[in-house]
């Protein structure tokens, strides 16, 4: 099933109830799982794009933001910092 805005759209006036994951948090309950906590900005799950190494999808999208305004010290500072609590509180000085 491919899922899309006209197939909610569809679900919900054809009145059935669309299901939805709430989640709160990015650690996981219990080591070595993984759960909903997944879903979360914040959640350990580094990844590469264009050469630049992004430890969450938060430090991506604050790096981001300092590209989007030219700051590229503060986009530095981002990449390096070691946790997303950090990217974010720098991302709020771009």
């Amino acid at each position: 099933m491919i899922y899309s805005i006209d197939w909610l759209k569809k679900e919900i006036e054809t009145e059935k109830q669309p299901e939805f994951l709430f989640f709160w948090g990015h650690t996981p309950k219990r080591e070595d799982d993984i759960d909903k906590s997944c879903f979360s900005q914040w959640f350990p799950s580094p990844f590469t794009v264009e050469g630049t190494v992004y430890l969450t999808a938060e430090h991506w999208m604050m790096a981001k933001k300092a590209e989007q305004f030219n700051d590229d010290e503060m986009r530095e500072k981002v990449l390096y910092s070691d946790k997303p609590s950090v990217a974010k509180e720098l991302g709020r000085k771009v």
